[in-house]
């Protein structure tokens, strides 16, 4: 075979690979992955499915920066925004990823990854850092990205912890199986707790764990700077908040 049909050769396995790849991508796009648009977030926003929005006291609201629930919201809608083709371009590939480490991973008892992967995305994005503060986070089913991450090279890390939270959120037998056997206890409902700062991954429940402590984050006091001006079950050692965000951490941390 001369020089000339090699270079042809493998300019047709070049390109066969590049269809194939391109071909999987779209196909994982439409059975296993939703962006919302700006208008599906935005009327997310407004009917507050999932009630997070009213669950915020004055307290929250004056670390948020705000006066009223309605502020805030408004303030919300606004931030909603659209994701560009590059972004779900890349998205895409890294969530492929992030489902081919959770296929396989079986480090941690009771924590079931398969399933996990199996979960559909469903990504919405904001773009101003107004809402959460810019916090990755998810509420329902959906995982909720600011617009300044969404290209960084490790973002399948965020994206593995926030499919975490998913998974505990919709499937609350399997998350308290991993509970019991890492000695976390119901104790109290967070609503009972007047500075405890609002958290959409958790579950609207205090535990304790094994060692006794009421896994919650609250503020220092009764007028919080901002959402950071709070202290957790450990002092500032934030994975300790609530076993939700304990086993979110656990798992990312495989990540290399």
């Amino acid at each position: 075979m001369n020089a000339h049909l090699i270079i042809i050769f493998l300019l047709i396995v070049i390109i066969v690979i590049l269809v194939t790849e391109t071909n999987e991508i779209k196909c994982y796009n439409v059975n296993h992955i939703h962006f919302m648009s700006k208008t599906e977030l935005q009327n997310f926003f407004k009917k507050d499915p999932d009630g997070y929005f009213r669950s915020f006291n004055q307290i929250n609201l004056n670390a948020y920066g705000y006066s009223t629930i309605q502020d805030y919201i408004n303030a919300s809608i606004q931030d909603a925004d659209d994701f560009s083709e590059k972004e779900k371009e890349y998205l895409t590939k890294e969530m492929t990823r992030a489902d081919e480490f959770l296929k396989t991973f079986d480090k941690i008892p009771y924590f079931p990854g398969k399933k996990v992967a199996n979960i559909q995305w469903k990504l919405a994005k904001t773009k101003n850092n107004i809402y959460e503060k810019g916090y990755p986070h998810t509420r329902l089913d959906i995982i909720f990205m600011p617009g300044d991450i969404l290209m960084d090279k490790d973002i399948i890390r965020t994206l593995v912890h926030e499919k975490v939270h998913v998974f505990s959120r919709l499937y609350p037998r399997d998350m308290q199986k991993w509970n019991d056997h890492n000695g976390y206890k119901k104790f109290n409902i967070l609503k009972n707790y007047p500075l405890a700062r609002n958290n959409p991954d958790v579950d609207g429940i205090v535990y304790v764990d094994k060692y006794g402590k009421e896994t919650l984050a609250q503020y220092r006091t009764k007028n919080p700077k901002n959402i950071e001006d709070s202290i957790y079950p450990y002092g500032q050692d934030y994975k300790t908040e609530h076993p939700n965000e304990v086993l979110a951490y656990k798992v990312d941390a495989y990540i290399r």
